[in-house]
């Protein structure tokens, strides 16, 4: 059963139901409080050190491979630390994608698009037009 304004989509034999399906980063809790700057930043450094990664191997006669892996490394975890540890509830600074991994790796998504703090339960407002 499916309550209102949720999507389904079936895949194979599988009924998945959403409600955060057509929903944007610009309605979470994340735009709203002013951090999907630093949301994109995290996540262009977590995406950068995959691909350097792996392009270490096969640059390896321009950029030896024991600078450009650890390299890779560095940037993936670094920018998944930033994210866990920088983006917060602007009112109980809870740490919200830290949490949401902590409690329920495969629910990262929803977590990303939710408009309130699961801790506090804060919704903040729409952002001002600057």
């Amino acid at each position: 059963m499916v309550a209102a304004g949720q999507t389904v989509h079936a895949f194979a034999s599988r009924i998945v139901s959403s409600r955060y399906i057509g929903q944007t980063m610009n309605d979470s809790l994340i735009a709203k409080s002013g951090q999907l700057a630093l949301f994109r930043m995290g996540l262009v450094s977590v995406v950068l050190g995959t691909l350097v990664m792996m392009a270490a191997p096969r640059v390896h006669d321009a950029i030896p491979i024991y600078i450009g892996y650890p390299l890779g490394v560095m940037l993936a975890i670094g920018g998944t630390v930033f994210l866990a540890t920088r983006i917060r509830c602007p009112h109980c600074h809870a740490r919200i994608i830290w949490e949401a991994l902590r409690r329920n790796p495969g629910g990262l998504h929803e977590a990303l698009h939710r408009e309130g703090c699961d801790s506090c339960g804060h919704v903040p407002g729409p952002r001002p037009l600057l």
